[in-house]
């Protein structure tokens, strides 16, 4: 599963899984 990260502004790769 995709963790959260704390801080969404983190890299292209987590802001496209962030955004899910």
């Amino acid at each position: 599963m995709y963790k959260k990260p704390k801080q969404v502004k983190m890299s292209a790769k987590d802001k496209r899984g962030g955004n899910l």
